[in-house]
């Protein structure tokens, strides 16, 4: 049976985390068939939402009350932290398995894997880098640099910064590529469902 969507609400906003590698995508959090979810994976499809205050549904516009925007950016910052975590953590790893244990390695590869860290959350917000960070960071992991371009080929609609390197011409054979560990495949992203049901509603006017 078909829904008619005329009168289609905000019902809610959730973080949901999946397991990529495991399945196609998110699973919706509701089973109600009178909700459809809308998965938002980058920062720019919440930063568009936020600042139209709507979102295109099957070709119907929901728009988003005050109450619905700030849900949907707690919402981002939480899972925008969570995939940054992520990443962090895995780097960190692949550089405890191959760097020497000497106190100067140590620091050195430290500082070279927050510059890497620095430069995919750059290219994942949709930022413009130079060309020798870009290099770098494929370098060090082409699955780093592909995860952090998919998440910022959503946010290449927004105005996008510049940045000055972190890493210098004259920066050669610091950074160590990764070798044998395999990037996380786990994927947080935003889930807003919509309803044309009764109830309450995000959408709604206080």
């Amino acid at each position: 049976m078909s829904m008619d969507w005329s009168a289609t609400k905000v019902k809610g906003i959730h973080v949901v985390t999946y397991d990529s590698a495991k399945a196609s995508g998110p699973r919706r959090t509701s089973t109600d068939e009178n909700t459809k979810s809308v998965f938002l994976k980058g920062s720019g499809q919440v930063a568009e939402i936020l600042e139209s205050g709507v979102m295109e549904v099957d070709g119907v516009t929901v728009e988003f009350s005050e109450e619905a925007k700030r849900e949907l950016k707690k919402a981002q910052k939480e899972a925008s932290q969570k995939q940054e975590q992520q990443m962090t953590d895995w780097m960190m790893e692949m550089n405890r398995e191959s760097i020497e244990q000497s106190t100067e390695a140590i620091e050195d590869a430290y500082e070279d894997m927050a510059k890497l860290m620095e430069i995919a959350r750059r290219i994942s917000r949709g930022d413009r880098v130079p060309g020798t960070d870009e290099q770098k960071l494929i370098e060090f992991s082409k699955e780093l640099y592909q995860m952090a371009k998919q998440a910022g080929a959503a946010a290449q609609n927004k105005k996008r910064k510049e940045h000055e390197a972190l890493f210098k011409d004259e920066d050669e054979g610091q950074t160590q590529p990764a070798a044998g560990s395999e990037p996380p495949t786990e994927q947080t992203v935003v889930e807003v469902e919509v309803s044309t049901g009764g109830g309450d509603a995000l959408s709604e006017s206080n």
